[in-house]
């Protein structure tokens, strides 16, 4: 029966896709109108036309361009492929998906990355070239194929849409009085270590040496204007599969930090060393997230002392909420 219907549908999408006349065009002031409520992020016309949108809302990025002079689909497809493979993406065939809305299969590839399930849909058309980037959400794909579609086939009327104002993404440094809040965990710490990073703009204080073997730590990351939806999947699914041990699990929301930055915290626990019977060791983790940062929280809590991490963990947001910059 099985096989029946694949059959049925390999013959639908050969009829679509041969009966498909390719007639779409690359218009850059008809593109920006459709993609209006998403943020323009990058824009190049040297050998060819070339815009990055990013919806920061669903997590969903793609890139649309025309062919340089002397590029066709074949030869693009085979360059595309390549980088691909090089930027550690696996081919997983054609995706069937789009041929409702675009008239041909995409080719697909998936990335296993920290945040998530990354994949990566690639068109070729005579006049067009498109990468849509997503995590695995099937109905904001099926969105961003009917914005498509309606940005490069000149038969439909481009619908009016208000054009988003897109605020700067904010800096780490200028949230947070980075000094100020490395000098207070100097204060009540033996040990801190600051770490900083770039994209995303972010800072790891590190509250024990290495040799300790348990290290807590405190991440701050700027969310890019990213949702919190969005920066709450990709955290979850962090933390789910952390590969140095077995992952933690989500236990409750924690309303102590709403007095400090006026949302509540996600907490997560890993009891891989107490299970093991490696450690008498509670891992745990809180997740704050607001509009501009996210704060990770990570703490080691041996047998029995429960009640003084829950003391530490507020000092800690008691620390971190005077290092905001108002």
């Amino acid at each position: 029966m099985k096989r029946i219907i694949y059959v049925i549908l390999f013959l639908v999408i050969q009829i679509a896709t041969y009966s498909f006349k390719d007639n779409y065009i690359f218009n850059a002031e008809r593109i920006k109108k459709v993609f209006s409520e998403w943020e323009f992020v990058d824009e190049e016309k040297k050998e060819n036309y070339y815009m990055r949108f990013i919806n920061r809302e669903k997590d969903v990025t793609i890139d649309i361009s025309n062919y340089k002079k002397g590029d066709n689909s074949e030869t693009a497809e085979r360059r595309f492929h390549k980088s691909s493979l090089e930027d550690d993406y696996v081919f997983n065939g054609n995706g069937l998906l789009s041929v409702g809305y675009l008239g041909i299969t995409s080719k697909e590839y998936i990335k296993y990355s920290e945040t998530g399930i990354e994949k990566k849909e690639n068109f070729f058309f005579e006049k067009v070239k498109f990468a849509i980037y997503l995590t695995d959400s099937e109905e904001d794909y099926k969105e961003t194929l009917e914005l498509v579609k309606e940005a490069i086939d000149p038969s439909i009327k481009v619908k009016e849409r208000p054009k988003k104002i897109f605020k700067k993404s904010l800096k780490v440094d200028q949230i947070f009085d980075v000094k100020k809040l490395k000098r207070e965990f100097d204060n009540t710490h033996k040990y801190v270590e600051l770490e900083k990073n770039v994209d995303p703009s972010g800072i790891m204080l590190l509250l024990d040496e290495k040799k300790a073997g348990f290290r807590r730590q405190i991440i701050i990351e700027s969310t890019n204007n990213f949702s919190k939806e969005v920066i709450t999947r990709r955290r979850d699914y962090n933390l789910k599969l952390a590969d140095d041990i077995d992952g933690y699990k989500y236990i409750r929301e924690d309303k102590k930090s709403e007095k400090y930055f006026g949302v509540s915290s996600r907490e997560y626990q890993n009891t891989h060393f107490k299970d093991a019977k490696l450690f008498d060791v509670v891992a745990m983790a809180n997740v704050i997230v607001t509009d501009q940062y996210e704060i990770l929280i990570i703490n080691y809590i041996p047998e029995g002392q429960k009640e003084f991490a829950d003391k530490q963990y507020e000092e800690y947001l008691k620390i971190l909420s005077s290092c905001l910059k108002k």
